[in-house]
């Protein structure tokens, strides 16, 4: 894998209630929020537990519900098709999506 970039080469964001993830209405649905990381080659997002009913929000990093990964090579375009295969299945990216997703949570827990 690419050695850990600086905080620097990365952004952070999160998919709020307006996404239907969180924002369901049936109360067996599961409480998740979207969290992502971004380097210029990979986005890499967790779809974890979220109670939005505390204060501060409490994120479950420990009950993750999906995971996603997309490679956006130099070869990327404006028309984005990177984000139209999911390839966080694949063996050979395992060791990068342990760093994204070791990242992703200190990122977030050192803004809380």
């Amino acid at each position: 894998p690419p050695p850990a970039p600086s905080s620097h080469t990365f952004t952070l964001s999160q998919h709020d209630e307006g996404f239907w993830h969180d924002g369901c209405s049936d109360p067996a649905e599961p409480k998740v929020m979207g969290y992502a990381i971004r380097t210029r080659r990979w986005r890499y997002i967790e779809w974890v537990g979220f109670n939005k009913t505390t204060t501060p929000p409490t994120i479950h990093w420990d009950a993750v519900f999906g995971t996603e990964l997309y490679d956006h090579t130099d070869d990327d375009t404006v028309a984005n098709v990177a984000e139209s295969a999911n390839v966080v299945a694949v063996a050979a990216n395992a060791a990068t999506v342990k760093q994204l997703s070791g990242m992703l949570h200190r990122g977030w827990r050192a803004t809380q």
